[in-house]
């Protein structure tokens, strides 16, 4: 990414990898945008400039759509090791 910046090339990149995106942070070429959550957590389905974020709020969805057919909840691999 880096090189195409540097050779003028105009990049778009969406990335849930903040140690990816953070490289960029004092990058006066870069722009940072982020999906808007209200301080409840809800969602607006909005997208607006801001920094990233080293967390996902993806834990929520991953719950809401396990539990419907009660197969497993995400607090279910709280102990399972990290590979």
């Amino acid at each position: 990414v880096r090189a195409l910046l540097d050779s003028g090339v105009r990049v778009f990149y969406v990335t849930h990898m903040y140690e990816f995106s953070k490289k960029y942070l004092k990058d006066e070429r870069a722009m940072f945008l982020k999906a808007e959550r209200r301080e409840d957590g809800a969602r607006t389905f909005k997208i607006k400039e801001g920094m990233p974020q080293a967390t996902s709020f993806a834990r929520d969805l991953y719950e809401k759509v396990f539990e419907i057919g009660n197969i497993m909840r995400f607090s279910d691999f709280s102990g399972c090791k990290k590979l």
